[in-house]
């Protein structure tokens, strides 16, 4: 389902300054010139520019026409230095051509013209077009065709480029004197042909170019050799880009017409019929067809006079073009002849196209035909037209459920057909009533295919219609049916799945208001429903939907579109998105609409289909929800009644195959509807209970969580003290390790029973011994889970968990809550191991989520604690512990790595220095430094290494062990890993300009200036020098 987000709304080209700035640093990069062993260079440099030049013109591919003002200056320095390199290439002075070097600014200009258009972007005063400029295009164009290599947008800006040129208006025999009679025309044809086969954009380039060549004075004899060596050619070989840049070079010599001459068009047709007479190998072409389609409607429109009707003053007045030769009827009396008539009939068969640009092409060829005919004869045009949406219908009596995949088509191309006459003011007041039935009808086009549903391009295509009677009709014509088409386009431009229809309704919408047709508080519907409102599902079904639903001449229709079509779409996101609307439009007024679309909901949910069940499920539990959250007035009666829908439910409603969402959308109406008096509901088919545990045991996460919103949407009573007791002794024999999820609720509901200040304290005694006995147990299941790993605590936090507290983002995966009170735990004897294991791996992942709570939570415990007691937990007997699970994890790196970095934690806390000062305590110092540094040199884990290093350099920093520490540096500073050669460094540079005593500063040149990365053998003598300094201002250890 497309959806956009919230965009700025440009008014301008905000970026240009930027793009400028980037053009002028392609610009000045002297790539012609540089060595070519700068090539690779000044691409590496080049091509970020470019990147960023691409990035900032995509921002403006849907407002393109903000780019108008500033075209020339963007266009003018990049085509000046194209131009400048093409002089070179055209003189051959370019030696050694590198192509990636040089086509900076081809790919420049083609992104500007790509954005823009080449229609707008290539114009003349855009485009040197200059006589001088001629020999230089096409020398240009030739030293590109003996280079392949270079990249296709060179050769496509060089084409368009000679397209201008050739529209200079002198003779181009005048430009033969130094190649020879009519070399210079047979140069350019060459140059167009050789093109034209291509498949890429510069056949689009070729074609432009040969139209143009052909359709001046002194090239038009050479268009009827051409198309008869086309024809030969198809003849002989079927070939479709041949028959492709034929027909695009006929359709653009055709566009105005004013080229042609009698003995062109027996020509053109023929070719018609040979590409007809090739049906599998050019007809069933897309492209092929659509430009066929092109050039038949030309043909015919070039015997036809000018137009005969165009809208003046919103009034059809006859007109008449005197400049067309070929047609010089009379505009009052003509006969149509029978080769107009014949494209008629082609063009409403190509209107049922299986491709949208034939259907499309088709539409614009037919209504240019019918402007300029008679307005009878446009009449006709316009019921065959309409006579299309019957095809598939039997004599008009429609039901879009009825409606075959195969109508997609024949709808699309009548709808386009009906915008485009309707846009040239082609459809008389006597035909609105029922041009404007059928478009009621088809901006409801939505039919299921598979997976999937088709006809989201008729609903467009029928916005377009609207959109342009808008500016074609008078408001006298369509004030009889301002009100339903009022109401119909607001209700697309809310609730309809794609963006771009809620985007198209809503401008139709807004030309209908702006045209003065009066609907109904059309000002201030804008104001809700805006084009960039709409833009965003969400805030078009929840926010837009219930403010235009205030206005009752809209509310009726809004909810029955929402009941008849939103809540039983194939798309469960449209149902759920419906749901919410339904309740945003009721709390308007909840009194009066509650009741109403809750029966409406209850109707939904009597149906056999599982989609109608689910929205009708949804919308009871949105209804509910609404209820629940009123301040107004109690609507108990009104919840309870919902939740009785939910228990008349049969079991297999529920536990039937995929049955995710009807499940999913029962627990949420559990979660709206539930209450003391539904808890005593009996008697019923379904119970809440079983919901429930279906949700629990189902393999789907978010039905899991809505089972989990139901529970504790659930208010039950206290229960007695003989109750409390078994709870709080069952609490502590639950094997959590299976039931992880329950952890965090079953600690807060023990603490809360033993905590006085709680409102949850249990003045039974046993309730609280049990309590005191069950929270040991619970912490000890905690640390064996934290000794698992990283691996295991993930795989805990990614299992729903009920909330903590009534903040539901406060849960056991949130470890800035869970360590801080997990830390406290250490204190007690009986389970320290276990939970102190557990704070080593978390203070040892690579996860921030564990790592960095658990140490900030270390650390401050150990700051709290005494350095040494012999009574009680101390500082020193927490470095024990760590130390011990050090020595017996010795050779396996995923736990005594993670040691040394707890012990570095503690260091950087500032925690080791308070042990520093005791006998006993300089001793563990000792033993740590050894452990840390024992078969150092034969490891072969770098993590290992490095962590050693950071662990042994910081020690250098205590006073009383800084000369054991200081020993140990060569060991790393000259080790075999580069890495942990430059490591260290750095953090011996940190840690000298730490310490309170001056350092000689040759040590400090050392760290800095020696290359650390070099080989070893010539690091052994900085390194020596380094503990040499440092050892003299280290205290010996006592």
């Amino acid at each position: 389902m497309a959806d956009d987000s919230d965009k700025a709304r440009l008014t301008n080209f905000t970026k240009f300054d930027l793009y400028m700035e980037c053009l002028d640093r392609l610009v000045v990069m002297d790539l012609v010139d540089s060595p070519l062993a700068d090539g690779n260079e000044s691409w590496k440099e080049g091509y970020p520019i470019r990147t960023k030049i691409d990035v900032i013109l995509q921002g403006m591919q849907e407002q393109s026409y903000l780019l108008d003002p500033y075209l020339e200056r963007m266009l003018g320095p990049a085509f000046a230095t194209f131009r400048a390199g093409a002089v070179q290439d055209a003189k051959g002075l370019r030696k050694n051509p590198r192509p990636n070097d040089q086509e900076w600014m081809p790919e420049v200009i083609y992104q500007v013209i790509k954005t823009r258009g080449a229609k707008t972007a290539s114009e003349g005063r855009y485009f040197p077009h200059t006589i001088d400029d001629l020999d230089i295009a096409l020398g240009t164009l030739q030293a590109a065709s003996k280079h392949p290599t270079w990249h296709w947008e060179r050769r496509y800006v060089v084409l368009l480029w000679l397209s201008l040129i050739v529209m200079i208006p002198f003779d181009l025999a005048q430009f033969d004197t130094e190649r020879g009679s009519g070399t210079t025309v047979a140069a350019l044809e060459d140059a167009g042909r050789q093109y034209l086969t291509k498949a890429g954009l510069e056949r689009d380039a070729a074609a432009l170019l040969l139209a143009r060549l052909y359709a001046r004075k002194d090239c038009r004899g050479k268009v009827i050799s051409f198309t008869q060596e086309a024809i030969a050619s198809l003849q002989r070989a079927p070939d479709p880009f041949v028959a492709l840049g034929t027909l695009q070079v006929l359709s653009e010599l055709t566009k105005s017409g004013g080229s042609l001459e009698p003995g062109h068009l027996p020509v053109f047709r023929d070719l018609i019929s040979v590409i007809n007479s090739n049906f599998e190998k050019l007809t069933q072409n897309t492209l092929v067809q659509k430009w066929k389609v092109k050039l038949t409607a030309r043909l015919a429109m070039s015997e036809l006079p000018g137009r005969t009707n165009y809208i003046q003053k919103k009034r059809l007045v006859p007109y008449k073009d005197e400049g067309n030769t070929l047609a010089a009827h009379s505009v009052s009396d003509f006969d149509v002849s029978e080769t107009v008539e014949q494209t008629i009939e082609e063009l409403l068969n190509a209107l049922q196209d299986r491709d949208t640009t034939v259907r499309w092409s088709a539409a614009k060829g037919l209504a240019r035909i019918a402007e300029r005919l008679p307005s009878d004869y446009s009449s006709q045009i316009l019921q065959s037209v309409i006579g299309l949406y019957e095809i598939h219908s039997e004599g008009g009596a429609l039901s879009m459920e009825d409606l075959p995949a195969a109508s997609e088509g024949t709808w699309h191309g009548a709808t386009l057909a009906c915008a485009e006459l309707a846009r040239r003011g082609l459809v008389p007041a006597e035909d609105l009533p029922t041009v404007l039935e059928w478009m009621k009808k088809a901006l409801s086009y939505d039919i299921r295919k598979g997976a999937h549903s088709i006809g989201s391009n008729v609903r467009d295509a029928t916005a377009y219609v609207l959109w342009s009677m808008a500016r074609a009709q008078d408001a006298a014509s369509i004030r009889p049916f301002a009100l339903d088409l009022a109401r119909r386009l607001v209700t697309t431009s809310l609730f309809d799945r794609e963006v771009q229809i809620r985007r198209a309704a809503s401008a139709a919408f807004q030309e209908n208001v702006g045209r003065m047709v009066p609907f109904p508080h059309g000002i201030d519907i804008i104001g809700k429903a805006d084009f960039f409102t709409v833009s965003v599902m969400r805030n078009a079904f929840e926010q837009a939907a219930p403010q235009v639903a205030r206005h009752p001449e809209y509310r009726e229709f809004l909810l029955n579109h929402l009941f008849d079509t939103t809540l039983r779409h194939w798309d469960p996101m449209m149902r759920k998105a419906g749901a919410v609307a339904v309740r945003r439009i009721c709390e308007v007024d909840l009194a009066t609409l509650g009741p109403s679309q809750t029966a409406r909901a209850v109707a939904l949910t009597a149906s056999v289909e599982s989609e109608e069940i689910h929205g009708g499920l949804l919308t009871l539990a949105e209804i509910a929800m609404a209820y629940k959250q009123s301040e107004q007035q109690d609507y108990e009666a009104a919840r309870l009644q919902a939740f009785k829908i939910l228990s008349s439910f049969p079991p297999v409603t529920f536990s039937k195959y995929r049955n995710e969402l009807i499940l999913e959308a029962a627990c949420k109406l559990i979660s709206g509807s539930i209450s003391t008096q539904a808890l005593d509901l009996k008697g019923a088919k379904t119970t809440w209970q079983d919901i429930i545990r279906l949700a629990m045991n189902h393999r789907e996460v978010s039905v899991q969580q809505a089972a989990a919103e139901a529970m504790r949407s659930m208010k039950f009573p206290k229960a007695s003290p003989l109750a409390q007791q078994s709870i709080a002794r069952t609490l502590g024999v639950i094997a959590y390790q299976s039931h992880s999820h329950g952890v965090v609720k079953a600690l807060d509901c023990l603490l809360n029973a033993v905590d006085k200040k709680s409102q949850g304290f249990s003045s039974n005694i046993e309730t609280r011994q049990n309590a005191y006995d069950a929270l040991p147990k619970i912490v000890i299941e905690l640390g064996n889970s934290l000794q698992s790993g990283t691996s295991a605590k993930n795989r805990i936090y990614e299992k729903p968990s009920l909330p903590m507290t009534a903040d539901p983002m406060r849960s056991w995966g949130d470890g800035s809550w869970t360590f801080p009170k997990l830390v406290k735990f250490l204190a007690i004897e009986k389970y320290r191991q276990g939970l102190l294991l557990g704070f080593v791996m978390s203070i040892g992942s690579r996860g921030e989520g564990a790592a960095h709570p658990a140490s900030t939570s270390l650390v401050n415990f150990a700051a709290a604690l005494p350095a040494t007691s012999e009574s009680s937990f101390s500082v020193l007997s927490l470095l024990k512990d760590i130390l011990k699970i050090t020595q017996d994890n010795a050779t396996s790196n995923n736990i005594f790595i993670p040691t040394i970095q707890t012990f570095t934690v503690l260091l950087e806390g500032r925690i080791l220095d308070r042990v520093a000062s005791n006998a006993t305590g300089v001793e563990v110092l000792c033993t740590i430094l050894a452990c840390t540094i024992r078969n150092i040199e034969n490891a072969k884990s770098a993590q290992r290494v490095m962590a050693a290093a950071k662990l042994v350099t910081g020690l250098a920093a205590i006073p009383a062990i800084s000369a054991e520490a200081v020993q140990r540096l060569p060991t790393f500073l000259c080790h075999k890993f580069p890495k942990v050669r430059t490591s260290t460094a750095e953090e011996l540079y940190l840690v000298i300009q730490g310490l309170e005593t001056d350092v000689e500063e040759e040590v400090e040149e050392l760290l800095l200036e020696t290359t650390w990365n070099a080989d070893v053998e010539e690091l052994r003598e900085p390194a020596e020098k380094i503990m040499k300094s440092l050892k003299a201002y280290a205290a010996p250890s006592t």
